[in-house]
């Protein structure tokens, strides 16, 4: 029995440490010593340590019943019980795009991950980038996304005491220091280990509308990513490469045995997900209070969103205008159809 479906057995951790020793040696679980850690109270002084070191370096957990736990990776079977997270990138943004492909790039892939961002950041509003802070493909995506202006996500698969790979730490630093965010499933002190990768994997599928595989061979990480992102009902897409070239040979099989759908640009990602473009207006960029066409009411909104650029809920936007909710619902929505602001899940509405 796993952690998660200990949990669930229990009702929450809080039966698990009512249970006795006899009660806990019945469960089938690989965690070694189980009964001993809950009995000795060890488990809890894990916990408290974690905590600790938690509260020093501004680490979040973020366990299944958060608010801010990811909702697309809790409808995966196996989710991890509980997330850390480091860093100011929302794990919940409107267009989630996972990007992952080998180690080993060409210049051909690195070209691709590149433009990929850099359209994706012009043509759509909200995008989150996510990959695995891996060389190659992997850094090339979070490198464009931060040239880009974009929230990147960092799954990694070890505690976040350490970066791996370490020739990643600045930009794992630069990423923080501009709204991203590093994420694990692991406490610290738990090291790279290989399985910890392919568990990683399942974590960039089920946080992304689609996964992306730039270049990569027949065989490795990406294609187990993109496996798992299918067996999530997520939206699977790879570049074609060139015949006979093995750092092409694994998205041209994905293609082939239709695994995957070939784009070849953003235009065609953003059209086979059925996002809509962003529609510049040639006063863009002016104050909003010179556009004739938008209500005092509607500045309002726009003057409250704009202070607080993390979004607001329906209700607080009421609040802060002293108005009921239900008018206030109706209002957004005319203002979502208009294309002066965006809903996101939870009912939490920003600018667009």
């Amino acid at each position: 029995m796993e952690g998660r479906a200990i949990m669930d057995f229990y009702d929450g951790a809080e039966g698990l440490f009512r249970e006795t020793a006899e009660g806990i040696a019945k469960l089938k679980t690989p965690i070694p010593d189980l009964a001993d850690q809950v009995l000795s109270g060890a488990a809890l002084e894990k916990a408290k340590q974690e905590l600790d070191f938690m509260d020093k370096y501004g680490i979040r957990a973020l366990d299944t019943e958060s608010s801010d736990y990811p909702y697309r990776l809790k409808e995966c079977p196996d989710a991890p019980i509980v997330l850390f997270c480091k860093g100011n990138a929302t794990l919940n943004g409107q267009h989630m795009v996972g990007m992952v492909g080998t180690r080993r790039s060409t210049d051909y892939g690195r070209t691709l991950a590149v433009k990929l961002v850099e359209d994706l950041a012009g043509k759509v509003a909200d995008v989150t980038i996510v990959s695995g802070l891996a060389e190659g493909i992997d850094g090339i995506s979070h490198k464009a996304a931060l040239t880009s202006s974009l929230p990147t996500v960092a799954v990694v698969a070890h505690g976040l005491d350490m970066i791996y790979p370490s020739c990643h730490r600045d930009l794992a630093a630069e990423m923080l220091a501009n709204g991203g965010s590093i994420v694990s499933e692991y406490v610290s002190g738990v090291k790279p280990l290989p399985v910890h990768f392919l568990a990683r994997n399942r974590i960039i599928a089920g946080l992304s509308d689609a996964l992306v595989v730039v270049e990569t061979a027949i065989k490795g990480g990406s294609q187990n990513t993109a496996a798992t992102a299918s067996s999530y009902n997520r939206d699977v897409f790879a570049f074609p490469g060139r015949v006979g070239d093995s750092r092409s040979e694994g998205c041209n099989n994905l293609i082939k045995t239709s695994r995957a759908g070939m784009i070849e640009n953003a235009a065609d990602l953003i059209k086979a997900m059925g996002w809509r473009e962003r529609t510049f207006r040639a006063d863009q960029g002016k104050q909003k209070d010179l556009f004739p066409d938008i209500s005092e009411d509607d500045k309002q909104v726009m003057a409250l969103l704009h202070k607080n650029t993390d979004g607001l809920q329906i209700n607080q936007i009421a609040m802060e205008l002293g108005k009921p909710v239900s008018a206030t619902s109706a209002h957004l929505m005319q203002m979502e159809f208009a294309g002066l602001v965006r809903c996101l899940p939870g009912n939490l509405y920003k600018l667009s």
